[in-house]
């Protein structure tokens, strides 16, 4: 159940996110395209081996698994020892939980958390894809999710070789999906709603 259940369905909820993040988010959507067109090309498909090269692309996941948290609480974990934190002494055995909600969207850190912004993840030359230690998407510690690589790994490869081959838009005519997380269940994932794929010339 956890390797099947808990592996798909935070990647299959990701990745529904990214879409419609990319269609409300058409400027950064063709950011992406670029940085595609640019590495990759259109003769053939993107490889993981072109991520060190598309740190606008994965720039573009991570802020999206920032923006929309999926899991906005973590797993339990147990103190192992008695502990004393910002004066507070907690005994040996306290269960407790890291809110990955508030640290995705505390503004002493992000400064705009309410901001779909992947250039907040690039570095000064915008050659790299930096790692903010706020970001907590698959938990932390040594009881991180195992299949962290993995679904970085699946994001990267169908966020660029979708976007590689389709443009991503909202419904004409019909009002902007809620994109926020519905609560519920295992992930708090996106409402349902609909999206144009359009193929690229």
């Amino acid at each position: 159940l956890d390797l099947f259940v808990a592996g798909t369905e935070t990647t299959d909820a990701t990745f529904k996110y990214i879409c419609l993040i990319m269609a409300e988010y058409p400027h950064a959507q063709q950011k992406v395209y670029e940085e595609i067109l640019q590495v990759v090309g259109t003769a053939r498909h993107p490889t993981l081996a072109d991520r060190q090269n598309m740190p606008y692309t994965e720039a573009a996941v991570y802020e999206v698994m920032r923006f929309r948290t999926l899991v906005p609480i973590g797993v339990v974990h147990f103190t192992s020892a008695d502990i004393k934190f910002h004066g507070y002494d907690i005994p040996k055995g306290t269960m407790f939980y890291s809110n990955v909600y508030e640290a995705h969207n505390n503004k002493e850190y992000w400064g705009d958390p309410e901001v779909y912004r992947p250039e907040r993840w690039l570095s000064a030359n915008g050659k790299e894809c930096v790692r903010h230690e706020p970001w907590l998407p698959m938990s932390t510690g040594k009881r991180i999710c195992m299949g962290v690589q993995l679904s970085k790994d699946e994001l990267f490869l169908f966020t660029s070789g979708v976007i590689q081959s389709l443009t991503i838009g909202l419904v004409p005519g019909q009002p902007p999906p809620n994109d926020y997380p519905k609560l519920g269940g295992t992930t708090a994932g996106p409402h349902p709603h609909q999206l144009v794929f359009t193929v690229r010339d």
